[in-house]
């Protein structure tokens, strides 16, 4: 592959690893992650930011504000809006005013939407267990691990 290698003079170094090689490879995994469950979630309609925003809900098990939203499903603000628009309009989720402060808006998941993430899940489950079968339940842990604690390093 074209990115690969690095030419002589940029070295090897850690920090070289961390501003080229590191990045990219997570971008290749994202994308290889992805290529695995896009035709699920195309075939139902679903678009992967959408995707990640019922993930999210699901999970929380409670309203979210829109900050807290995107934070955890890692999108923009002006991106969750579309989001969160078309959701709307598939009563997959409500959005309503913050009873305590009605600038705010709560985003929470329907039963149609919880009945929608399950169904969808099933299929995607099956897809993350064949590639974590050829990994390696002691691989999974470690990449879990490393990348839990690139995360905790970027938070500090």
């Amino acid at each position: 592959m074209i990115y690969e290698t690095l030419p002589e003079e940029v070295g090897t170094s850690l920090a070289d690893d961390l501003s080229s090689t590191v990045p990219l490879s997570l971008l290749r995994v994202r994308e290889i992650m992805l290529e695995t469950i896009r035709p699920i979630l195309f075939g139902a309609g679903q678009a992967e930011a959408q995707w990640r925003v019922l993930r999210v809900l699901y999970a929380e098990h409670a309203p979210l504000d829109f900050a807290a939203l995107a934070n955890a499903a890692v999108i923009r603000r002006a991106s969750l809006t579309r989001v969160i628009k078309t959701l709307t309009e598939e009563g997959l989720v409500v959005a309503n005013p913050n009873p305590n402060d009605q600038r705010l808006v709560l985003v929470e998941m329907t039963d149609e939407g919880r009945d929608h993430v399950r169904e969808l899940s099933v299929q995607i489950q099956a897809e993350y267990r064949k590639l974590s079968d050829r990994l390696g339940s002691e691989r999974l842990t470690q990449l879990r691990t490393l990348l839990g604690e690139i995360q905790e390093l970027a938070a500090e």
